[in-house]
């Protein structure tokens, strides 16, 4: 026991020592850091953006709010410190959150000498910038006029029937699950992975689906970096896998000599022409962006109305009223002049937007007025779309889903609704999305019965994380031929 003391005293002594020996090192690192942490202090306390409301630690670091969006639920804590400090809150040392239908609108919509933040340039990686990531104003513009033609409402009239037939396909796949189930006639389909699927089709996945589910998802891990100097560490998107896959599906697109009209066709048309590089870096932004918004709005439809049944029954009426022949083709020319279809969406859209609480940061080279609030220039200024759509002054009754609120009589706010964005820098993509979200809703309800499993059996709950998605990836539902359908 004495010769342990002894030895533990020996190496006390030269932990010491040590630390003396090093004592002019370590006072002098202690100095430098508290004159850092001082020069940082004076600097935030006298920044004009001290003057803006919101959580005291969270000036100092972009970490609460990283953590908060990454991990969730960041729209949830979005909201709450809108209530609780007001329209504009402060949420890191040089970024607010912005809840005010009329700023919002001036943000995106009618001002023109904005500039993105740095952390779009984070988003796909380093490497050739694609439409989402590009910062500068005129190479955007450029980018956004050499790919518009593939995603025009004129281009719609040629892609529709494409679209169609991806829903075909879709209920195809249905249908095989309800051959293999009991006698009942039930069976058990992930509706999200299905429906995922299928807007994989519409983008041009070609034969390759299930890969190019597991590879975007698996991508979108990596997208939105919990804390911006993470993505030091995280290799360019798309990663090897990714960009080997995408390079693949443009050469087969190319050497396969089919009729194919999807977007991905349009793109290797354009006018540029766009280099396979830059149409690898536009597939991942179409994948994501379009997948997601496309099935994710789906599914959580489905879920919404299935907890909804009123409102099911209401939609089921009218789609029975605009195709009563079981046999006539669902077309967009009919589903875009159906009131409460259109209205299902757009609330589904409202209660759950598939923009983030982090994204689509601006900077303004002036001063930004929003009420005794003023935004200084320069400041990352972040337009909060969740809490705008579930402000009660502009939606009653925001935590109810109520599709009847989109209807011309009760006056929706319309400045206060941005499901794609807007401006410029609206979704390229949202003459499509409603296409396919419009026929692929009206098809599936039209063939089949849909029920909710038992929540002990399926979760319900919908998490965000860069966007809104049902927690687990997966929706799964009993699916049954409707007794009214010939087949």
């Amino acid at each position: 026991m004495q010769a342990i003391a002894s030895h533990i005293s020996a190496q006390a002594l030269f932990i010491f020592q040590s630390i003396l020996e090093d004592a002019p090192f370590l006072s002098l690192l202690v100095i430098v850091t508290w004159l850092i942490h001082q020069i940082y202090k004076f600097h935030l306390e006298k920044s004009p953006i001290n003057a803006i409301p919101g959580p005291k630690s969270w000036r100092w670091t972009d970490i609460p709010h990283s953590l908060y969006l990454y991990l969730g639920p960041g729209h949830e804590k979005a909201r709450e410190l809108h209530q609780k400090y007001g329209p504009v809150v402060r949420i890191a040392p040089h970024s607010v959150l912005v809840a005010d239908k009329n700023v919002v609108k001036q943000i995106l919509v009618t001002a023109k000498d904005y500039q993105k933040a740095d952390i779009y340039k984070t988003i796909f990686g380093a490497g050739v910038p694609g439409l989402l990531t590009t910062i500068d104003k005129q190479e955007h513009k450029q980018r956004r006029r050499l790919l518009s033609p593939a995603f025009s409402i004129a281009q719609l009239k040629s892609i529709e029937p494409y679209i169609s037939n991806t829903v075909t396909d879709l209920c195809a796949l249905i249908e095989k699950s309800i051959k293999n189930a009991d006698d009942d006639g039930w069976a058990i389909v992930d509706m999200m992975h299905a429906l995922r699927l299928m807007a994989f089709d519409v983008t041009g996945h070609g034969s390759n689906a299930d890969m190019a589910d597991q590879l975007i998802w698996e991508m979108t891990q990596q997208l939105f970096s919990p804390l911006p100097v993470l993505s030091w560490f995280v290799p360019s998107l798309p990663g090897p896998k990714l960009r080997k896959f995408l390079m693949s599906l443009v050469e087969e697109h190319r050497q396969s000599g089919e009729d194919r009209v999807d977007v991905l066709k349009y793109l290797l048309e354009s006018k540029g022409p766009l280099t396979d590089e830059q149409i690898v870096k536009e597939l991942v932004l179409i994948f994501f962006a379009g997948t997601a918004r496309t099935s994710v709005t789906l599914t959580i439809t489905l879920l919404l109305l299935h907890l909804h049944p009123e409102k099911l029954t209401k939609l089921l009426s009218e789609i029975h009223a605009t195709f009563p022949d079981p046999s006539e083709p669902v077309t967009y020319t009919k589903c875009k002049e159906m009131q409460y279809l259109n209205a299902v969406i757009s609330e589904t859209m409202r209660f759950y937007p598939i923009v983030g609480p982090g994204w689509m940061p601006r900077i303004f080279p002036y001063d930004l007025r929003v009420g005794d609030v003023v935004i200084p220039k320069g400041t990352d200024i972040i337009s909060s779309i969740y809490t705008l759509q579930h402000m009660e002054e502009y939606w009653p009754n925001p935590d109810k889903f109520i599709p009847e609120r989109f209807f011309p009589e009760n006056n929706p706010s319309w400045d206060a609704f941005y499901p794609f964005s807007a401006g410029e820098n609206n979704c390229i993509g949202k003459n499509i999305a409603w296409v396919a979200m419009d026929i692929a809703l009206v098809t599936l309800l039209r063939k089949f019965e849909l029920e909710l499993l038992p929540e002990s059996e399926q979760t319900r709950q919908l998490v965000m994380l860069s966007t809104f998605t049902v927690k687990g990836e997966s929706l799964k539902m009993k699916v049954r031929r409707r007794a009214e359908v010939n087949q």
